[in-house]
């Protein structure tokens, strides 16, 4: 685990972060790219924490403005989303972080969350099938990331 603040710890094998160098930007500028994201992340971190979500995901935001691969911004960004009933928001979160790390089961928990949440407020099926296969595959995934993770110790 990597140590961020007091108030956070940050397990990059639970929710991997990406440095990875966008198209026609140096290493050196991916490194600064991602030092500043995770700053902002921190920032965006402790207004949550605080029980300040508007502020917590203007700080997401621009933690993802400066490193579109910060996966870990994107999660708690929707969440609040979701806590916030911003349900598309949420929805285009939850996507771009399982696109970009397909291997980690907690958005599939999320995906479930926000399908029975609209399930509720719609009685729509779709939303309810949603619900309960966002959730088998989250437990499958998580059988299989455990092992994953075991394997590499």
């Amino acid at each position: 685990m990597s140590s961020i603040s007091p108030r956070y710890t940050l397990d990059l094998m639970e929710s991997p972060v990406s440095i990875k160098s966008p198209a026609g930007v140096t290493d050196r500028e991916a490194h600064d790219r991602f030092e500043r994201s995770l700053d902002l992340f921190h920032i965006g971190v402790n207004f949550e924490e605080e029980g300040q979500p508007e502020k917590a995901i203007a700080f997401f935001s621009e933690s993802i403005d400066a490193n579109p691969n910060m996966s870990l911004a994107l999660l708690r960004r929707g969440k609040l989303f979701l806590e916030s009933g911003m349900y598309n928001e949420a929805l285009a979160d939850f996507f771009s972080y399982r696109n970009q790390q397909p291997q980690c089961p907690r958005v599939l928990l999320y995906l479930s969350r926000l399908s029975a949440v609209l399930y509720e407020e719609t009685k729509d099926e779709f939303h309810k099938n949603n619900a309960a296969r966002y959730l088998d595959w989250a437990v499958q995934k998580n059988l299989h990331y455990s092992m994953f993770r075991i394997d590499e110790n």
